[in-house]
């Protein structure tokens, strides 16, 4: 996906089951067409806080290396070989251990895009990772045995051009985490400021709090200028107030070529293209099979006058010409980046030593 400048960002009223947490964002100089991705340590500590407590990555089971009650990173490419990145270019020399990213929403339920945890041979296969993050330059967080988590069961998963999400119940409950406040809306103002934490190209934890709202993309979905990239995938998306509003789950193209290695692909904020699901659908999904947890209660009530089409249940009617719109713009915007945001985050596809290798031949070739 592409990197957008900062753009002069607005509040927005908190819809969530958590008290609000100020984000600090005004502190931020306005800058444009510049990379806002910053370690979690750079973060104001606010936003640090609920990374470190939510934020997880999936990686392959089978690639972890358990020495005592620690584990080691698998042995991976760094960026500037996973990708044949210019020697200008940020975080060449971290590793690219993660292919999609995760948010803890209750204690023992992580969400992420559907195309990462495609079914439930997919979810054995992936471990959920707390503290794959940088705590100091170039000082890498231990992981512990309670930072690593399996797939107790797939709870949902949708992937078609409209859904792209997956609920995952963790082997046991995660321990000294914090799931994350939870704000389902069925819109935001466009401008409004958001707040992407992912693993963006597989390396450890990134925060851009630079993003904001450019406008609708289909029912339940609204794109962003995000500085995100592909292993961003199911990676949280807040509003200022720190509360979930979405999941990214598809964008532009991350690097072009200059010369004989690339760069990132460097755009204008109006071009966002980046796909945020809203958490409002997984909710509303989640919420039709178990109508009693808690965070039910966050959900808005539907609009009958919108037919509300996310919700389960007949809707109400509309133009056959209005369906044919709206299903040519999800449908286009989905094929185009199918190959993308699916290529590298459906484990098994690949060894967790040639998953990279593969998906750069194809790329570069």
């Amino acid at each position: 996906m592409t990197v957008r400048g900062l753009i002069l960002l607005t509040g927005v009223a908190l819809v969530a089951c958590a008290a609000p947490v100020d984000l600090a964002r005004g502190e931020a100089a306005v800058v444009y067409g510049e990379d806002d991705r910053r370690e979690l340590f750079e973060a104001p500590p606010p936003l640090a806080a609920i990374a470190r407590g939510a934020s997880v990555a999936l990686l392959d089971e089978g690639a972890l290396v358990r020495a005592g009650d620690r584990y080691a990173l698998p042995d991976t490419y760094t960026l500037g070989e996973a990708e044949g990145l210019c020697a200008t270019e940020r975080f060449t020399e971290q590793p690219t251990a993660a292919w999609c990213s995760g948010t803890l929403i209750a204690p023992d339920v992580v969400l992420t895009a559907g195309h990462c945890v495609p079914d439930a041979a997919a979810c054995a296969a992936t471990a959920f990772v707390f503290d794959y993050l940088y705590e100091a330059p170039g000082v890498l967080a231990t992981v512990d045995e309670a930072d690593v988590y399996r797939c107790g069961a797939l709870l949902l998963q949708r992937l078609d051009p409209a859904e792209d999400f997956a609920l995952i119940r963790l082997d046991r409950p995660a321990v000294d985490r914090e799931p994350v406040a939870v704000s389902p809306r069925p819109d935001d103002p466009v401008g409004s400021g958001v707040t992407v934490l992912g693993y963006g190209s597989g390396i450890p934890l990134k925060v851009d709090a630079g993003g904001a709202v450019i406008g609708p993309a289909g029912e339940g979905a609204f794109l962003a200028s995000t500085d995100s990239f592909t292993g961003h995938s199911g990676g949280s998306v807040l509003d200022d107030e720190g509360a979930l509003v979405g999941l990214l789950v598809s964008g532009a193209e991350d690097y072009v070529r200059r010369g004989d290695c690339f760069v990132v692909d460097a755009r204008a904020d109006a071009e966002g293209a980046e796909r945020v699901q809203r958490v409002e659908v997984p909710l509303r999904r989640w919420c039709a099979l178990d109508p009693d947890r808690a965070l039910c209660a966050a959900l808005p009530a539907p609009d009958p006058a919108a037919g509300c089409a996310v919700a389960a249940g007949p809707s109400s009617p509309a133009s056959p010409w209005a369906i044919l719109a709206l299903l040519a713009l999800v449908t286009s915007r989905f094929l185009v980046n199918r190959e993308k945001s699916q290529t590298r985050c459906v484990p098994g596809a690949f060894t967790p030593q040639n998953r990279w290798r593969t998906t750069i031949r194809k790329r570069r070739s």
